[in-house]
């Protein structure tokens, strides 16, 4: 049997309107849904980056504080030295 490319055209453009109206819209409602697994692998990757935020938070806030004292025994000893 013979295909013309008319007829070729035609059947290609009917599968094209089934997909769009049957299978298509099935496709887009399931996009979102994600398995356990990849929940699982979401949390841990957002939890992973709040304890690193904290982290560096912390370190920023302990550095801090060091320079702070530091800056005050300088004082204190430059006192003592020149008083």
């Amino acid at each position: 049997m013979t295909v013309t490319e008319g007829e070729f055209r035609r059947a290609m453009k009917d599968l094209k309107r089934d997909f769009n109206a049957n299978i298509s819209p099935v496709l887009h409602r399931h996009a979102g849904h994600l398995t356990p697994g990849e929940i699982r692998r979401l949390k841990a990757r957002s939890a992973a980056r709040r304890r690193a935020k904290a982290a560096k938070l912390v370190a920023k806030a302990e550095d801090e504080e060091r320079r702070r004292r530091s800056r005050a025994i300088g004082e204190r000893l430059a006192g003592r030295l020149f008083a």
